[in-house]
């Protein structure tokens, strides 16, 4: 009885500390600087080491959680950044944790958040409400909606989540109508932000979602592994390309396609000083010099953590893939590609505050394969 109130009670620390989290997230990207917040994250690490003491690991399961905090210490000696190490612990203690529970009580967070956001920033109190984009390439000029964020991509990148959240909590429940209603909101949403890249990868999560949802087919699994394989492979081929400087008339039709992220690689968003996202400026675990920010998430967990944590994060979420096609779970594949894809085009999600970071979040959640109440089979209780 001890050791089962113990375990309810950990749920409930690492739940609450994780929102909290996640609303610090949230306000980042309104583009609030929040004071103490690396020692607030270091306290919240306590909380999550305090969770994870009370789980029980098997031996291999405690030999990979040395090796992976051994990287983080040097990913923090080499770069100051502490989330190596709050990462490894974070996940390591939602090993058991009820998902369900945690990505309902992440759902209202997000959207009673931006709720409260755009209300603030219709007052100029916070963030933007609106901004002006003019892009002749795209032949689009004129008003975009932020609605408190930084701009109108980390809105849809947020509203994109609070998606994600939705459908993994109800997709099976969730009846034709349902489904109509939820992607009539979210086309509305991205005609307000004008943001292409949360209309394309939404709507192909929704049209998967509804694939599985209703027709019955059992080979959905291979077909989704086969398809995430695909794109996971060819986005870091991309991605290496890029960083490469390769240049040639099919990456230039890429660039195009992807509105032009590519462009942003020869640009310094801080000091010149800094060095730029290329192949040469890679360390094994990232370096001091690597300050910039840029949009292709891939390319920038290699320059900005370094080679070893990008190789791990990589494998994380290939493993998750290869755990959902064994279980025959093709939603969950489809949830996969598509934060997958959305950290291809934005790296919004590559973020110092854990639970923005969903595809990592996501992955290992899957691995550690505790849905709470679940239909039979429908999750693999095993790693």
């Amino acid at each position: 009885m001890i050791s089962r109130l113990t375990a309810q009670m950990a749920e409930k620390i690492f739940i609450v500390v994780s929102c909290i989290e996640l609303f610090m997230g949230l306000l980042r990207m309104c583009e609030l600087t929040l004071p103490f917040s690396r020692y607030i994250l270091w306290i919240f690490t306590l909380f999550y080491a305090a969770v994870a003491s009370v789980k029980q690991y098997s031996a291999t399961q405690k030999a990979v959680f040395a090796i992976l905090l051994a990287f983080g210490v040097f990913l923090y000696l080499n770069t100051g950044l502490n989330k190596g190490i709050r990462a490894v612990i974070f996940l390591y203690a939602l090993k058991d944790i009820n998902i369900r529970k945690l990505l309902k009580s992440m759902l209202w967070v997000m959207v009673i958040s931006t709720i409260i956001f755009a209300v603030l920033s219709m007052f100029g109190l916070i963030g933007h409400y609106t901004v002006m984009d003019i892009r002749p390439y795209r032949g689009f000029d004129g008003l975009r909606y932020s609605f408190g964020y930084i701009n109108p991509n980390r809105t849809m990148a947020v509203v994109f989540l609070i998606l994600v959240c939705e459908l993994i909590l109800s997709y099976d429940k969730q009846p034709w109508y349902g489904y109509v209603a939820i992607t009539a909101a979210y086309i509305l949403l991205c005609h307000l932000t004008d943001s292409y890249t949360a209309f394309m990868i939404g709507l192909a999560v929704i049209a998967g979602m509804c694939c599985v949802r209703f027709v019955k087919w059992d080979k959905w699994s291979n077909l989704l592994f086969a398809l995430f394989v695909m794109l996971f492979v060819t986005m870091i081929v991309i991605s290496v390309m890029a960083a490469f400087h390769v240049e040639n008339a099919w990456m230039d039709r890429i660039n195009n396609f992807i509105s032009r992220r590519m462009n942003q690689l020869t640009k310094y968003t801080c000091d010149e000083k800094y060095a730029l996202p290329y192949a040469e400026n890679w360390r094994l675990f990232g370096s001091r010099n690597n300050h910039n920010d840029y949009d292709l998430g891939y390319l920038q967990i290699f320059y900005y953590y370094g080679i070893v944590p990008a190789v791990c994060y990589l494998s994380c979420v290939i493993c998750a893939a290869v755990k959902a096609c064994r279980d025959k779970s093709g939603w969950q594949l489809i949830v996969l590609i598509g934060l997958s894809v959305y950290l291809f085009m934005e790296s919004v999600y590559f973020s110092n505050f854990i639970p923005v970071d969903f595809l990592l979040l996501y992955s290992v959640s899957l691995l550690w394969g505790d849905y709470g109440e679940k239909t039979k089979n429908e999750i693999s209780n095993t790693i």
